[in-house]
């Protein structure tokens, strides 16, 4: 019967194709098949090799080739010959692994809370157990990346149980993302200014570093500050006014696994600005013995404003010169 192999199925029965059966007996070229429709039976329904088979058969079952007639021979009414059945697939469901943040390693968990097993005929229920031992697996790469293949550790899951040696264990499919790892600008200070009529500001860059970057990635990652700006809250005179920089980037062959955040918490002050004030227009005032004058507004020159910006002063605004005798 060629050995013929099935996948258990908690049954003995099988169907066989003709190519299964020897039928020896025939004279000269005469020759007859079997049916597949033959009744076929295992005599265990449990996994095995070399397992006895026994196969009923009628007339009915024979089909003559070519001038055979089958009237002529008496017909086996049985046929035997060793056989196979093989494990059944089991499939694991209910498992996920975990995202996570980038650590350097291709270590990954499992979510195994709502494990299953698919694929246990019903007569065989309670008869297989599905046993869950760790939660830990393998991505494939240990950078950042969405989609990564997960491989379960081979000793996450075992099945036990009486009919247990019937069925094989399936691999697990599983996907799951690394995402970037935070990364801190420290060392950044922001300037006071005098006003200026602007929110722009500037940073103090000397003792610029990073904090969050694993110390196997310390000549791989690096800060640039080359396109750094910052500002203000307010372009008005303040202290300890929030300061906002933006700009700063990574590179380095290992910045990719990283996020970076910008620098966070500063502050500075905007202090006034200096106005300066000359007299011009060589006031002039005949003798009378006192150094005091009055001078409009014509004889004041106010510098130090920003653009678009500027004061007065009123004309009823005393002076003095240094002497009251008449002179240059």
């Amino acid at each position: 019967m060629g050995n013929p192999t099935k996948v258990y199925n908690g049954t003995t029965t099988a169907a066989l194709a003709s190519s299964n059966y020897t039928i020896s007996g025939f004279i000269n070229s005469q020759s007859a098949t079997i049916n597949p429709s033959a009744l076929i039976n295992y005599a265990q329904a449990d996994v095995g090799t070399n397992i006895g088979m026994t196969a009923t058969l009628t007339p009915s079952a024979y089909t003559p080739t070519g001038s055979t007639n089958l009237s002529n021979y008496v017909l086996a009414t049985s046929a035997t010959g060793p056989g196979t059945i093989t494990q059944a697939p089991l499939f694991i469901t209910g498992v996920s692994a975990n995202n996570k943040v980038y650590d350097t390693t291709p270590s990954a968990t499992l979510a195994t809370g709502a494990a299953a097993l698919a694929g246990v005929i019903a007569a065989d229920t309670g008869n297989v157990t599905l046993s869950v031992n760790s939660n830990t697996g393998t991505f494939s790469q240990s950078n950042v990346g969405s989609g990564l293949p997960v491989t379960p550790t081979a000793s996450d899951f075992a099945i036990s149980g009486s009919k247990a040696g019937d069925y094989s264990l399936q691999p697990m499919t599983l996907a799951a993302n690394i995402t970037p790892a935070p990364v801190s600008i420290t060392g950044v200070t922001a300037n006071n200014k005098p006003y200026d009529g602007t929110t722009s500001a500037t940073l103090s860059m000397a003792g610029a570093g990073l904090s969050g970057v694993y110390a196997s990635d310390n000549s791989n990652v690096n800060l640039v500050n080359t396109s750094a700006t910052a500002n203000f809250a307010t372009t008005n005179v303040g202290n300890n006014l929030p300061v906002t920089a933006s700009g700063f980037t990574l590179n380095g062959t290992q910045s990719g696994n990283y996020a970076l955040n910008q620098p966070a918490g500063l502050a500075a002050n905007i202090t006034p600005a200096q106005i300066t004030a000359t007299i011009i227009g060589n006031p002039t005032k005949v003798y009378d013995s006192t150094t005091s004058t009055t001078l409009t507004a014509s004889n004041y020159n106010l510098t130090g404003f920003v653009s678009g910006q500027g004061a007065s002063v009123p004309q009823s605004a005393s002076a003095n010169y240094a002497n009251p005798n008449a002179g240059t």
